[in-house]
């Protein structure tokens, strides 16, 4: 196997789609990555977000705590 190129760094304004099933019925949703990882961070226990490095990663795309808030590099 050959690696021309690297994947680009995320930005957040990538779109994810979360498909669903319940009770028979399935949906799709599509969403800001941005937008999903606030969601995330409104509904993640505190402590989660704390095990998170405190200091920006110096790799792009890495989940770290800024101040509180779960954010991406």
């Amino acid at each position: 196997m050959q690696l021309t190129d690297l994947p680009n760094p995320l930005s957040g304004s990538e779109h994810v789609s979360i498909q669903q099933t319940q009770n028979g019925h399935t949906t799709t949703c599509t969403i800001a990555l941005s937008d999903l990882l606030n969601q995330i961070n409104a509904a993640a226990p505190a402590w989660w977000v704390a095990s998170l490095p405190t200091t920006l990663p110096s790799r792009v795309g890495v989940l770290w705590n800024n101040n509180g808030s779960l954010a991406i590099s």
